[in-house]
């Protein structure tokens, strides 16, 4: 009798298993099927909107506009874009008009992405909620088989 109910019981984990690694492999296989179907605009806007927002530029770009001011403002032969730097707000307007809509792509794509993992998320919630209540009618019925041996006579 103890030999069929381990075997039952090292079925029944065998199976927890496999729905733990098919969890798993659906949330890798939705990161796959995301990164698979990038386009060059797709990955373009996620290399800019990397760097962009990284200190890294941020440093080194407030560094250039110093620099471009600096140099205009004390050259001793010409001045290219003296003051009021028309040039330069040429250039940052440009760069803010192009650099806001691909940093937008991206962020869409990152929220098409974390809509993948929800829905994903959602389906690993269902078959939680539902082992847990084969898992809880399993206990109730453990309860009252221990129930009805502890009630029979000696």
């Amino acid at each position: 009798m103890e030999t069929k109910e381990s075997m039952v019981e090292v079925a029944r984990r065998a199976e927890l298993e496999a729905q733990v690694r098919e969890i798993m492999a659906s949330r890798a296989a939705v990161d796959a099927l995301q990164e698979e179907h990038l386009t060059f605009g797709e990955l373009a806007s996620d290399r800019l909107a990397t760097v962009a927002g990284s200190w890294t530029f941020i440093f080194a770009f407030l560094g250039v506009v110093a620099l471009w001011i600096a140099i205009n403002t004390f050259a001793w032969i010409s001045h290219r874009d003296g003051y009021p730097f028309i040039l330069l707000n040429l250039v940052l307007s440009v760069l803010a008009a192009v650099q806001a809509p691909v940093i937008m792509m991206s962020q869409n794509r990152d929220q098409a992405h974390d809509r993948l993992h929800n829905e994903n998320d959602y389906r690993t919630n269902v078959r939680a909620e539902i082992l847990m209540e084969h898992l809880t009618a399993e206990v109730e019925e453990i309860k009252q088989l221990l129930v009805q041996h502890s009630a029979l006579p000696e």
